[in-house]
This record gives C-alpha cells, structure tokens and sequence, in this order.
C-alpha cells in the first residue's frame, strides 16, 4: 500500500477534501480521515462523491450501533453517499471521529463502484458513541479520478487529516515500492465420505482421500498448505502417538511435512489434524503440483472422514495459498536502475537514474499521472553532458515550468510525481 496524497486541514478551515488527478495505477482505494467540523451538532454526516457527480447517482446501508442501541436505514438515488460521521463543534474538545473508506477495484471501468465505511465517534462524555459500517455504490461505471468529502453541516476544522493510499498496484515501480500478491490455488472441500471404517495399519502412514491437483506460478513465491476438519481415529491404544502429514508431489519426487498430532495419545478416539500447523514452503517449482493428506498410529486403528453434511464428522478441506512479492522494476538491479544515454530519450517505468553524457540532449518525462504519485526519477549530466533539458509529457509541468535545463557537467535534477505534475526534490 501506498500513500498517494494527504491534505491537512488549516487554521480557518475548509468547506471540502478533495483528492483530484487520483492515479490509476493501483487496484483499490483507501482513505483514512481524522475529522471534525464547526457545525452546531455532536456530531454530523460526511458526504461522499466521486469525479464531481452530485446527481442522483448513490446508494447506500448504513448501520449503526450506540450504548445498547442500534438500527439501520437506507438511501437510494441520492446526490451522495453517506461516508460515516465526523465529530462536531458540540463534541468536547479534542473528539475528532475516525473513519476509514475503502473502493474496491476503482481504476476498473467495467463494474460500478463499491464503497464501504467504518467509522467510531464519541460526541459526548456523557453518552454512548456510535459505531457505523456501511456500504455503497455509485452508480457509474467511470474510473475513479476524483474523490470528494463534505460534511453535512459546517466546515472541516483544522487538525483534521485526510489520507489516500493506494492498494496492490498494477504498475511496476509506482512509487517504488514492493508489493504482494495473494492468490488462492487451491480451495478444496470433500463432499462424499473420504474414509469409513478405514482400517489403518500400525506405524504404516495411510492415505485419507486422494490427491488434490494445484499450481504454482512463480518458484518464487511462497506457499501456505493447511489442512483441516475431523479425523476421527478410533481404537489406538492409550499411550500410542498419533500423527497427521502433508504429502507434496507424491508421486514424483515426495515432499512430506507433519502437520498434527500427539507424541502420546491419552484417548481411544482422537483427531490428530487439532491443531494442526500450517505448512509454509518455498522454492517449490512453478507448474503443476499434487497434495494429499496421511495418517499414522503407533497402534492399529480406524479412520473416519466424512462430508460436511453429516453432523457427526466435518469435511477434510485442503487449501493452498500463493504469496508473491513483487519487486518494482526500478528496483532491480540490472532493469534500468541506472543507465547512460547519449542520445535524446524518453524515460519508462524501468528508469531510475539517467546519466545523460553528450551536449544538449532532451530527457522526457512521463506522464506524471500515469506512473502515479510518488514516482521519483533522477537525471545527471556526465563528464560530456551539457545543456541537458528535462522536459515533460504534454501540459504538465515542472515546478510551474514544462521545462528545466541542466546546464553544467555534473549538475542533477531530482524529480517526484504529485499524479499530476512534477515537483523537483534536489537540483545541483
């Protein structure tokens, strides 16, 4: 997750927050607000609209609970949605409520806009406050760009902050920082009996079901297996262990990892998946892969595993999850960390540092929304680079400027993206 922009409230305050030029590098959006207003309640709505649309276009539930109280309404085809609540000029001092807002999926033109809310603020010292989650929708389909925070009565009062993150981006190197990816590749729940009166040999590690087929996509990712429902195991003998592993790829070169169960068993019936650790791999090759669960006992035994359906037994559930850190191509040595050009170039989402070492050549940005906030470039004249211009990608600008000059051997320009224009951090 990233930060994208904060707006501070000042001295004075201020009638809206507003984020404009939100970029659309990421997958969702969240924003955290510390709030309170000058309006004559304890507390007051927030009103939420996105990309300057005040018709009739939102929906929203909304839910609260207060002391022993609590209720609901609802909204349809209103002018905007309710965001949760901000603490008012009648709350004591120092109460600003805290609410935080997620959209899911924004930057996604096809599906409409999904909004959900929580929020707790506590008006008074001598009531109750509220606890408030809703949900919403804008009915639009448009990306979101903007995203806009009134209250329903007065104006935000300084000390209020209103922070927007992205989440998971899409973009490698968006402000240059790694992110994970989680991907579930294997959800697998019985619905017949896996094991009935299943005898088990002593000391002997049984099959309970069959294998389960899943993948892998990146051998550099790392894998999460779990197990889980009843094993019921009868007959072992008190003072016997039982025991319960992962096979992995049994049928080519096996991987095993106990999961479950006792050293010493105490009980003629006994389920040694309790408590049960998950098991976390990694280096495991990309491509296809089988896992399947084993029993043993220190003595003879029978197995039961049965579906969910029957009240006795719970279903065997085997699940495989992938979790891949993504490293911004900036940040990878070799993928354009630091490259020289002697010839006029336009830089890409690979660059980082360019050294730029021949008279009077032209380094272009890109586009300051594109690559998002928080996208740093660096741009240095070599031993034969002079007269070096930094331009940008139509209108945009450079510290109010669409160009910059580095004149001298040596000199640096440093750049960082606001999502709409650049702003120069350093320049020698």
């Amino acid at each position: 997750m990233g930060k994208i922009a904060e707006i501070t409230v000042p001295a004075g305050g201020q009638a809206t927050i507003d984020f404009t030029a939100i970029p659309q590098t990421y997958k969702h959006l969240v924003v955290t607000l510390t709030a309170r207003t000058d309006g004559a309640y304890a507390d007051t709505d927030i009103y939420l609209t996105f990309n300057g649309d005040t018709g009739a276009n939102y929906d929203d539930q909304y839910l609260y609970s207060t002391g022993t109280t609590s209720g609901n309404t609802s909204a349809l085809a209103a002018a905007h949605m309710r965001a949760g609540l901000t603490a008012g000029a009648n709350a004591p001092a120092g109460v600003y409520a805290e609410t935080t807002i997620e959209v899911l999926n924004y930057a996604n033109s096809t599906p409409r806009k999904n909004v959900s809310v929580r929020t707790f603020d506590h008006g008074s010292d001598t009531g109750a406050g509220y606890m408030i989650e809703e949900a919403g929708q804008w009915r639009n389909t448009a990306a979101v760009t903007r995203l806009t925070l009134t209250p329903a009565a007065g104006n935000f009062v300084a000390g209020t902050v209103a922070t927007l993150f992205g989440v998971d981006s899409q973009v490698a190197g968006v402000a240059g920082t790694p992110y994970q990816t989680t991907k579930v590749q294997l959800d697998y729940a019985a619905s017949t009996d896996v094991a009935s009166a299943l005898a088990l040999s002593a000391n002997a590690w049984t099959d309970i079901g069959v294998n389960q087929s899943f993948t892998v996509d990146d051998a550099a990712s790392i894998i999460e297996i779990d197990a889980g429902g009843m094993i019921y195991l009868t007959g072992v003998s008190s003072g016997t262990y039982a025991a319960a592993r992962l096979a992995i790829d049994s049928a080519g070169t096996p991987l095993y990892k106990q999961i479950g169960g006792t050293a010493t068993n105490t009980n003629l019936a006994t389920n040694p998946l309790e408590g049960g650790a998950t098991v976390t791999l990694s280096g495991l090759a990309a491509g296809a892969h089988t896992v399947k669960l084993q029993i043993a006992a220190g003595t003879a035994a029978t197995v039961y595993c049965r579906a969910a359906t029957n009240a006795q037994y719970e279903s065997l559930t085997i699940r495989v999850i992938e979790r891949k850190v993504t490293l911004p191509a900036a940040l990878i040595p070799g993928a354009g960390v630091l490259s020289t050009k002697t010839v006029s170039y336009t830089l890409t989402t690979s660059d980082l540092i360019i050294i730029a070492n021949a008279a009077s050549l032209t380094m272009t940005l890109p586009s300051a929304a594109t690559v998002g906030a928080g996208r740093a470039y660096t741009i240095k004249n070599g031993a034969s680079g002079t007269g070096t211009t930094v331009a940008t990608t139509g209108a945009q600008t450079i510290d109010g400027a669409t160009t910059q000059t580095i004149a001298a051997a040596y000199g640096v320009l440093s750049v960082v993206s606001d999502g709409a224009n650049w702003a120069i951090t350093a320049k020698v």
